[in-house]
């Protein structure tokens, strides 16, 4: 039950698309026809299916092959040199893969770099460059094949801004110390979408690091102002309403957990609530323009476009309301009274009840009579309470346990309330008031029941490395006492047991 893993289901369809990039979609689909013509109707491997698209495109993938038969996620380093005499800008890259059971040694693999060179005003240069190719689409890349390549660009008259693995060209982990400048130029600039956000996300997690150190220090927070400058510079940028909600939405806490080496939910709390509150200071006219331009338009409308609009105006109104602001919370609640369509109606109850705006009980409550009769939809009724901010999150999910349409035998109950909760870092993980006693009660509870979703429940335990001492001795006592369940079933017991071994 534990064997459906993100490596077996993805990897796979990251293989199958490097291959597309080495050739181009038009190519991808001349080796697609000829995997058809070869073996429509057979039983074929993942070598027949790489033989036709390389031999249509008079390609070799003996190499890219090592990504199905090697373990691991390739690592590459990336530094770079100028030459402004020369006119010369040289990329230097190296990969690595760490040891992984049965497999010490890794031989290089072939990863397809697709790439840009930016000038001062964010438009892409030409690549000349003796080890560029050109795919099928005319777009261009290098191919990292050996531990160590260094590829030279020439014919510049200024130091470029390099933007990498544009389109995510291959699954890798970009060891890349580049000023954080760059970062807010690509974020603002960058023509690739994929980059830009990457760009976006990277810097923001720089910014939020920056005010967990200041936190914890108990030091003044500052959020630097070529950061917001960068941020509004997005913002007012002619773009896909759905790609720029994308685009300006912040990391999750469980990104930044990631990125730090120790998790403090007070920290993390205080830096987001500073952060958002400076974006919506600095651009109040601009997303409340954007909030009432979008507001109401083909509110019951379904298509991707309208989708991508509501996604940007409930965007603003998300920033805006960390302000506090009682206009901003009367909008809020006007949402929340007039909504046409289900998202605008949780997100505005969802920000009601992550405030202090007493409002948001009698919001509960009609939402509640108004969807009593639909199971599935009180799911995000419990969903929104179970990831609130607020100091009394863990009472009201305890109490929610009891409510009469939480049933703990309905997994959607089950991962609606308390998986939620679980994945709710701030509240889960509080210093002065941990949920891990209520959490492993009601993992002891489910297993009883459903022994998958107890396992899934489990999960929530699987951070323990990046908790502070005290709240990791906390957690581990808790998961003993779960162990120590002489019925407790095989799944959740192999996802918790690893949690309390001796490292």
């Amino acid at each position: 039950d534990n064997f459906f893993t993100m490596t077996i289901y993805e990897k796979g369809a990251e293989l199958i698309r490097m291959m597309q990039t080495l050739v181009g979609r038009k190519g991808f689909r001349k080796g697609m026809d000829l995997y058809f013509e070869r073996h429509d109707g057979q039983a074929v491997t993942t070598d027949d299916f790489a033989a036709a698209i390389a031999d249509a495109n008079t390609a070799d993938f003996n190499q890219l092959k090592l990504w199905y038969s090697q373990s691991g996620t390739p690592r590459v380093r990336v530094s770079e040199t100028w030459d402004a005499g020369k006119g010369e800008y040289t990329l230097h890259l190296e990969q690595s893969c760490p040891p992984t059971p049965g497999q010490n040694e890794k031989k290089p693999f072939e990863i397809p770099v697709r790439l840009g060179l930016l000038d001062k005003t964010g438009k892409d240069l030409a690549l000349n460059g003796t080890d560029v190719k050109i795919n099928s689409d005319g777009l261009p890349l290098v191919l990292l094949k050996k531990d160590k390549q260094s590829f030279t660009f020439k014919g510049l008259t200024e130091k470029p801004t390099a933007s990498l693995f544009r389109e995510f060209s291959a699954p890798v982990i970009l060891d890349w110390q580049r000023p954080v400048e760059e970062l807010y130029f690509l974020m603002a600039k960058d023509s690739d979408g994929f980059n830009r956000r990457e760009s976006a996300q990277q810097a923001a997690l720089q910014v939020l690091s920056g005010l967990v150190k200041s936190a914890k220090a108990g030091q003044p927070l500052v959020v630097p102002d070529s950061y917001l400058t960068a941020w509004s510079e997005a913002l007012t940028a002619d773009l896909d309403p759905g790609y720029l909600a994308t685009l300006l939405s912040l990391p999750s806490d469980s990104m930044l957990m990631q990125y730090e080496t120790e998790f403090d939910g007070p920290a993390f709390r205080s830096a987001r609530e500073h952060l958002v509150k400076n974006l919506a200071r600095v651009n109040r006219t601009e997303l409340l323009g954007l909030y009432r331009r979008f507001h109401g338009v083909d509110a019951q409308k379904a298509d991707p476009a309208t989708h991508g609009r509501r996604r940007l105006k409930n965007l603003a109104l998300s920033v805006l309301v960390e302000t506090e602001d009682p206009e901003i919370l009367d909008l809020v609640k006007q949402q929340y009274d007039s909504a046409q369509n289900m998202t605008d109606r949780m997100t505005a109850l969802s920000l009601l009840v992550d405030s202090k705006d007493p409002r948001k009980e009698a919001a509960l409550k009609d939402f509640h009579q108004m969807w009593k009769s639909d199971s599935l939809v009180l799911t995000k009724w419990f969903a929104v309470q179970a990831n609130a901010t607020q100091d009394d999150t863990l009472e009201k999910v305890a109490a929610l346990t009891k409510h009469p349409d939480f049933q703990i035998t309905n997994p959607n109950s089950v991962y609606a309330l308390l998986r939620v909760f679980g994945t709710n870092l701030v509240r889960f993980h509080d210093p002065k008031n941990p949920g891990y006693a209520f959490m492993a009660d009601r993992i002891l509870e489910v297993d009883a029941k459903n022994p998958q979703v107890a396992s899934r429940l489990a999960a929530c335990f699987q951070v323990l490395g990046k908790l502070p001492a005290d709240l990791r001795e906390k957690a581990k006592t808790e998961i003993r006492r779960v162990l120590d369940e002489p019925k407790l079933s095989k799944n959740t017991r192999e996802l918790l047991a690893p949690a309390v071994q001796p490292s």
